[in-house]
Formats: structure tokens, sequence, C-alpha cells
């Protein structure tokens, strides 16, 4: 005969339907699931209608020789670099405008890249996507990258980091 009470067992099925129901309900919910929290490294700009070729620089911004990056000359090309302690990926998204993004994604640390036809930078590991503000787009779920505001001034580019 057992001695457990009766309803141990269905306290154990309601739980473990509940755990599964929360984890079936709140990954459809983009809003609760898919979209960075608090906690997440922000992007540079809050503003969605992010535009490369409006940012002002600062007295304080970190300079960046384009003649250290000749592929960053033309439009759609893109290095990896590290600029004062700080991996990103610069990409030379239209004539004059830049973005850049930290190198490394935030669901499991893949390698960015840009895209020129999409004017997205993607992760090589699950293709998560990322607007050019490092705002999570689509793709593997991931939080957003960090974005770093980029300026052009002569042969220079100015890195705010």
């Amino acid at each position: 005969m057992s001695t457990k009470p009766r309803n141990v067992q269905t306290r154990r099925k309601f739980v473990g339907c509940s755990a599964c129901a929360l984890l079936v309900f709140g990954c459809s919910d983009k809003e609760s699931a898919q979209q960075p929290t608090d906690s997440e490294p922000d992007s540079a700009t809050e503003d969605s209608d992010f535009d490369p070729c409006q940012v002002v620089p600062g007295p304080d911004w970190v300079q960046v020789s384009l003649q250290q990056y000749p592929a960053l000359q033309n439009v759609g090309g893109y290095v990896t670099t590290n600029v004062a302690g700080n991996s990103m990926v610069i990409a030379h998204v239209s004539e004059g405008c830049y973005a850049a993004v930290s190198s490394s994604c935030t669901h499991q640390g893949g390698n960015i890249y840009y895209s020129e036809q999409r004017q997205q930078f993607s992760c090589q590991l699950h293709a998560a996507t990322f607007n050019l503000d490092g705002e999570w787009a689509l793709g593997q779920v991931a939080a957003n990258l960090r974005s770093f505001l980029v300026a052009r001034d002569g042969d220079q580019l100015l890195v705010m980091v």
C-alpha cells in the first residue's frame, strides 16, 4: 500500500505541464522572448530610424585611419578590428557613411559580418541578423549587438567607444 498522497503525482503532472506550456507560449511571444532586456547591452542609438549618415563626432572620439583599412574606402567594404579595446565590425554602408557593431554575436559569440545587399550585420553561426544600429532583426534569437557611432573626417574615421 502506498503512503504517498494521491495528489502528489497529479501535482507533478500539473507542474510539468505548466512548465511546458510556459516554454511553448513564452517562446512564441516575440515581445517577451525575442526582445532584449534592460540588462543586455544597449545600442549606441535609441532611435529605430538610425541614419549612419547623420552622425556628428565629438571631441573624445577615437581616430581610425582609412589608410590602415583599404576595404573601408569602398561602399560595401567592412573590417573586423579592435578600437580602444572594443572588438567591432566597421562597415562602409553608403558613400561617406559607416556603421559599427560588436564583432561577437550575443547568442553564442559567433563572428559578425556585414552584408552589403541587405545592409545588415549577420552572425555566421546561426544567421541572426541585425540592423545597422545593432538592433536584432530576425533569425536566431539574440540580444541587440552593442553599436558604435562612426563619422568620417577626411582620411580618418572617428569612433565613439
